[in-house]
């Protein structure tokens, strides 16, 4: 930091104040857990465990990470079985993508070896990349939640899981449905030959993003456009918003190739598997009877319908009156929204969060790094002004403001009232309930 001294008395004399940073390690866009406990009967819950992965991210490039996200699922994994989780759900609701490479290899914590995804090139040419690893962190029963914002890796994901039989997929009726690869050329460095230049000066570097590559599932079906449909859908504005890669203009059309040929036999591996259809059928008509029963679900209802018609609405009044009036009503309506959201929210269930090791320890250097130079501060301000038998009290009410600054963090920091995961892990409640039940043909895969 070059400053110039407040008692020097040439106003050209410059100090430089040397300012070492500490190394930061930046977490707060890498996996997250919690474990659930969902009430089945006045005296009995089932613990479910949810991981929140918000890309697929990794420790290659200048831009990497220090962990990746396969290593980051493993630990939350083996935290939440620690804990007594019996399913897990993989909450892909916000994630965009990133590393393909990740996106295998977090199947592979899910299936023994096998496909999980067809890349074609421009050339035609198709590679299958597969799982190789036969060991599997999880073998019980797996729920991916997923949006129309979930796209690329995470529809890889969510594919092969499912076109493996695996996992179940719940959420909007489908996914983005990006299925495609995108390289970004520099122009003026790609020419093939150098008579072809032009001797005139180089204008400013030009690129133009060209797609080199198309995803296909296990099975054959592209991700492009369609997406990854759901098994169990659940009601989301999100389904009349233009947010879908059809929506975008000059959107690739959907395609297929020749399916890999494979089979897993969970039962032979005692494996938790969605593959009865039957199942299926059960766990989604208890579920449509929860979204037209709970009070939840009819807010949800509320809050779409409003949104939809706002969406519709193609005029608006310019006139002054009739616009107060409308700003009157939706504030009386988002109002009696809120004060419902509100009242919903006291019921939630249980929850337990779950960090990364390097998470806890990022969070517990900020505290420290946060404490230690106010606490200095307070007890020279003690000494030089109130007098050193005061020095305690003004370090204890330092002490009670960084408390009390912690408490309101946490207060903030809370979950906000997901009825989208809640519903999801009732799903997941009445999966598990099934398998406790051996006279049911639901309990593990028979196939």
């Amino acid at each position: 930091l070059l400053i110039h001294p407040g008692d020097a008395s040439d106003p050209s004399v410059r100090k430089i104040v040397p300012i070492v940073r500490g190394e930061v390690k930046l977490t707060a866009n890498l996996a997250t857990a919690k474990l659930i406990s969902v009430p089945v009967d006045e005296s009995q819950t089932i613990a479910v465990g949810v991981i929140e992965l918000p890309s697929f991210y990794g420790n290659i490039g200048a831009g990497g990470t220090l962990t990746t996200t396969t290593d980051d699922v493993s630990e939350l994994i083996n935290k939440l079985r620690d804990a007594g989780a019996e399913g897990i759900i993989l909450d892909l609701r916000m994630n965009g993508g990133g590393l393909l490479s990740e996106a295998v290899r977090l199947t592979g914590l899910f299936i023994p070896v096998g496909p999980v995804v067809q890349v074609r090139d421009s050339n035609g040419r198709t590679d299958v990349l597969s799982d190789r690893d036969p060991e599997m962190l999880w073998d019980g029963p797996l729920i991916v939640l997923t949006s129309r914002f979930s796209a690329s890796a995470s529809e890889i994901v969510a594919g092969a899981l499912q076109d493996n039989d695996r996992a179940l997929i719940v959420g909007n009726s489908s996914t983005h449905g990006k299925g495609t690869v995108q390289e970004v050329y520099h122009m003026n460095t790609r020419m093939p030959f150098s008579f072809l230049k032009s001797s005139q000066p180089q204008a400013r570097p030009v690129a133009t993003k060209i797609t080199i590559k198309q995803f296909f599932l296990p099975d054959g079906s592209s991700t492009q456009v369609k997406g990854v449909p759901s098994d169990i859908v659940l009601p989301s504005v999100n389904e009349f918003l233009p947010i879908g890669e059809d929506d975008l203009p000059h959107a690739l059309p959907w395609d297929e190739v020749a399916a890999v040929d494979w089979v897993n036999n969970w039962a032979k591996l005692n494996v938790d598997s969605p593959e009865d259809p039957s199942l299926v059928q059960e766990l989604a008509a208890a579920s449509q009877a929860r979204q037209e029963s709970l009070e939840e679900f009819q807010f949800l209802k509320k809050q779409i319908e409003w949104r939809r018609q706002r969406y519709d609405e193609k005029a608006i009044s310019v006139n002054m009156k009739q616009r107060i009036e409308r700003k009157i009503r939706e504030k009386d309506y988002i109002d009696e929204l809120d004060d419902t959201y509100d009242a919903l929210s006291e019921q939630d269930y249980p929850m337990q969060e779950f960090l990364l090791k390097v998470t806890e320890e990022q969070e517990a250097l900020s505290k420290k790094t946060l404490a230690e130079p106010i606490k200095a501060i307070a007890e020279n301000l003690s000494e030089a002004v109130i007098g050193e038998d005061n020095s305690g009290t003004v370090a204890e009410a330092v002490d009670d403001a960084i408390a009390s600054e912690e408490a309101q963090t946490e207060e903030e920091e809370e979950p906000s009232y997901d009825i989208y995961l809640r519903e999801s892990a009732r799903i997941m409640a009445d999966w598990i309930e099934s398998l406790q039940q051996p006279a049911q043909t639901a309990s593990k895969s028979s196939m």
